[in-house]
């Protein structure tokens, strides 16, 4: 699951890097033994990014290899976003996650990655 995360035109994401390929995700992941999709959010985004999560509410259902990911649009506390939980003790100049806001204008020219999930949310901010 994924969290599209807004606040002040600027959408939270992470930067990534694997070898030296580039690209950027929502923050997001798979939901633990016992979590709701709901919890799951909340907690991957906590951990990403250190930004506490006040609510969730689904927006769409993408599909990949590991089946079908909610997405849900998220309401997330102040401050400025900082890489904790599992990812932080593998962030390496090889294996970089970085969380930051990003201008929502600057959107359509990032690899964000899946590019069908880019597309959605490039939709529901013109409609």
């Amino acid at each position: 699951m994924s969290a599209v995360a807004i606040r002040n035109e600027e959408i939270l994401l992470i930067k990534r890097k694997r070898k030296r390929y580039g690209y950027w995700v929502l923050p997001g992941g798979k939901r633990e033994a016992g979590e709701t999709d709901v919890e799951a959010v909340k907690r991957e985004v906590w951990e990403e990014t250190g930004l506490r999560v006040k609510g969730a509410k689904f927006l769409f259902n993408f599909s990949d290899d590991s089946g079908s990911n909610p997405v849900f649009r998220c309401e997330v506390g102040k401050g400025e976003p900082k890489l904790g939980g599992p990812e932080a003790k593998v962030n390496s100049a090889e294996n970089m996650y970085e969380p930051m806001w990003v201008k929502l204008g600057e959107l359509s020219g990032l690899n964000l990655l899946p590019r069908s999930v880019r597309d959605k949310i490039l939709d529901l901010q013109t409609s």
